[in-house]
């Protein structure tokens, strides 16, 4: 692992696809969790308040931009801007996380998480 990632999980949500990686990093804003996949990338922040999704930024992704804004909605990453409003530990961020990034996809683009 780097010298600034602290820990790596991977989401599958069936034993058929290709699992979405979370790499947790501490960043001067909080713990930042950033979801990539081959065809869509986001990134949840944690802070001491709340925990919630933010788009991540191009420089960071690995997806091309036109891919991730076709398979991201962005009506949801807004609405998940804070998911809550109280500080999320290591044990329950790749829960919430998977519990919301199906969310994150355009309706066209839920199967690339099945």
């Amino acid at each position: 692992m780097g010298k600034h990632i602290q820990a790596v999980w991977r989401l599958s949500y069936s034993a058929d696809e290709i699992p979405v990686t979370v790499v947790k990093r501490k960043t001067f804003e909080g713990i930042e969790y950033r979801v990539q996949s081959e065809y869509f990338s986001a990134r949840n922040l944690a802070t001491p308040e709340s925990f919630g999704v933010e788009g991540l930024k191009c420089q960071w992704s690995t997806v091309p931009k036109k891919n991730n804004r076709a398979v991201s909605n962005q009506q949801e990453l807004n609405r998940q801007e804070i998911i809550t409003n109280s500080k999320v530990s290591d044990d329950k961020a790749p829960g919430l996380i998977a519990s919301y990034l199906p969310g994150l996809l355009n309706e066209g683009y839920t199967h690339l998480l099945n």
